[in-house]
C-alpha cells in the first residue's frame, strides 16, 4: 500500500550535476550580497527542509534561526537569500516551484523493462561484432585477382612459405630403429 503523496517520506532529494552551476545562484548572491558558497549552502538547507515538508516542497517549517546556527552564519543572511529566491521566482508561497517537476514521488516503472531491453540489444550487437570480427578474417586469398590486390607483403610471404617447403622436402629422413634403454643399477 503506498502512502498518499502528502505523507510520504524520503531520506534524499535528487541534487543534479549542473545545479549549482546555474547562473541564478550568482544573481541570488548578488542580491542578498552574500558569496555564492554561502547561497548554496543555504539553498542546500532549504532543500532539504521541504523534502521534510508536509507536502514535500513546502518550506513553512523552517526557521531562518536554525538554518543560520547549523550553517553558523547570522540569520539576516538566511533571510536575505530566502527573499532573494522568492524575488527571482525559485520559491512561491513558501514552496519550491519546481519541486513536483525535479522531485517526483515515484520512480519510472517502465525502468527495469527498458534496461532489460538495452542490455539485450548491447549484448546482441557484441555478438554480431564478434562474428564479423571471426568470419571477416580471410589468411590467404583464394583467387589470382586476390593475389594482386594483396600487396608486397603477402608476395613475400608466399615466398618465404615457398623456401620453408623447400626445405622441408630436403630434410634427411633417418630411420628410427629399436630404442634400448639401460637399467640403472647395472643390470
Amino acid at each position: 500500500m503506498t502512502r498518499p503523496p502528502d505523507r510520504r517520506r524520503y531520506g534524499w532529494w535528487r541534487k543534479y550535476n549542473h545545479e549549482d552551476d546555474e547562473p541564478k545562484w550568482k544573481l541570488v548572491a548578488g542580491m542578498a550580497c552574500i558569496e555564492l558558497c554561502r547561497v548554496l549552502c543555504i539553498k542546500d538547507r532549504l532543500k532539504r527542509a521541504a523534502n521534510m515538508g508536509r507536502p514535500r516542497g513546502s518550506i513553512d517549517e523552517f526557521s531562518f534561526n536554525e538554518i543560520a546556527y547549523a550553517l553558523e552564519v547570522s540569520p539576516a543572511e538566511v533571510e536575505r537569500t530566502y527573499r532573494a529566491m522568492v524575488a527571482i521566482g525559485e520559491i512561491d508561497q513558501w514552496h519550491w516551484v519546481r519541486w513536483d517537476d525535479e522531485q517526483p514521488d515515484r520512480e519510472d516503472a517502465t525502468v527495469t523493462s527498458r534496461m532489460k531491453r538495452y542490455r539485450a540489444r548491447q549484448k546482441e550487437q557484441r555478438i554480431q561484432q564478434q562474428s564479423y570480427a571471426v568470419t571477416s578474417v580471410t589468411l590467404r586469398p583464394d583467387s589470382d585477382s586476390d593475389k594482386k590486390e594483396r600487396g608486397a607483403f603477402f608476395d613475400e610471404f608466399d615466398r618465404a612459405e615457398a623456401f620453408a617447403a623447400e626445405q622441408r622436402k630436403k630434410q634427411l629422413v633417418l630411420p628410427v630403429g629399436p630404442v634400448v634403454v639401460k637399467q640403472r643399477g647395472g643390470r
